[in-house]
């Protein structure tokens, strides 16, 4: 499940990661959804907060939205099966690490993984985390010219992360705050082994 970023169109996410995954002769195993953000801004669809502010309930909101679409039939009206990995690009990352180090539902229940890219993790103390839970390995692939998350949001992020036990990879690559190929190389990497 591709989680977008503030303001962004839910493809510029997904449609290069399903690319990606194609070229990598994975899409048998995996197949990418793009839930579009519940709060609209004027500029586009967010996770949280129209200002990007993560206040707690809109936190809870966007949280809740993610087990929603988990949960939903197909198409063809069946549940969901199989690994869930959770793939989220700025704002969309700190969604990504609230669900799978959050309370426990559909998403959870299914999920292998989780991937944050140029994101952030909300405040380790933050009630949105339930770090008793089972621990979710996670990857935080960060552009090392990003100009709009600081890289050290991810460094302290792993750090916090395996403080509490869950197994975290953590790498820089050469791009800024932006969905390119650089970014989501490691990634593809990262789905080849699960």
């Amino acid at each position: 499940m591709a989680l977008h970023g503030f303001e962004d169109d839910p493809e510029r996410l997904a449609a290069p990661l399903r690319h990606l995954i194609a070229d990598a002769g994975l899409a048998d195993r995996w197949q990418v959804i793009a839930p579009r953000g519940p709060a609209e801004t004027p500029a586009g669809p967010s996770w949280f907060g129209a200002d990007g502010i993560a206040d707690p309930d809109a936190v809870a909101a966007a949280v809740a939205a993610v087990h929603e679409v988990a949960a939903a039939p197909d198409a063809d009206g069946a549940a969901p099966e199989g690994p869930l990995v959770l793939v989220g690009f700025s704002q969309g990352g700190a969604l990504a690490l609230a669900v799978a180090h959050g309370p426990v539902g559909p998403a959870t229940d299914a999920l292998t993984g989780v991937c944050c890219l140029g994101g952030f993790l909300l405040s380790p103390d933050d009630a949105t985390y339930d770090w008793e839970g089972a621990p979710t390995p996670t990857l935080l692939v960060h552009g090392a010219d990003d100009d709009v998350v600081d890289p050290q949001q991810a460094r302290a992020g792993a750090r916090a992360l395996e403080r509490r036990g869950i197994p975290v990879e953590h790498c820089e690559v050469a791009t800024g705050h932006q969905v390119d190929a650089t970014l989501l190389a490691p990634v593809v990497a990262w789905l080849a082994g699960r």
